[in-house]
């Protein structure tokens, strides 16, 4: 009768062992989910920067050909020019800023995913141990 109840004890603890393991699995999961979901939204604005980028440059190149008939316009595609000069600048810091954001969004995922696989490998182990385990 002892027995069956250390038994049942140990059974438990290993249960609860497995419950844990699988929660801090399902969170990493979910971790990593949600860093695919924050890169993929960074790529959607990478591109439509790159998109409205390309289309400011034609612009830019337009409005130099109408520049050359007078002083007047002249001034005002400089002006032009050098605002757009200034978005592009901003355009190469923000994809600066978004090439390490991805690096270090890259390195936590990869991290997140080595931190799994120990944990996968001693639940299975717990679960084999304990019969629970189905292949």
């Amino acid at each position: 009768k002892g027995v069956e109840v250390e038994k049942n004890r140990e059974s438990e603890r290993v249960k609860d062992l497995s419950t844990q393991l699988q929660r801090k699995l399902n969170g990493a999961k979910e971790k990593n989910a949600n860093l695919t979901k924050q890169l993929k939204a960074r790529d959607q604005t990478i591109s439509e920067v790159r998109g409205e980028l390309a289309g400011l440059k034609d612009k830019m190149q337009a409005e130099f050909k109408k520049s050359q008939t007078g002083w007047n316009i002249v001034s005002k595609n400089l002006a032009l020019i050098q605002k757009m000069r200034k978005k592009d600048n901003d355009m190469k810091r923000l994809r600066m800023t978004d090439k390490m954001s991805r690096v270090m969004l890259e390195r936590d995922a990869v991290s997140a995913l080595e931190k799994l696989k120990p944990l996968e490998q001693k639940n299975i182990e717990l679960l084999y141990e304990n019969g629970l385990y189905k292949s």
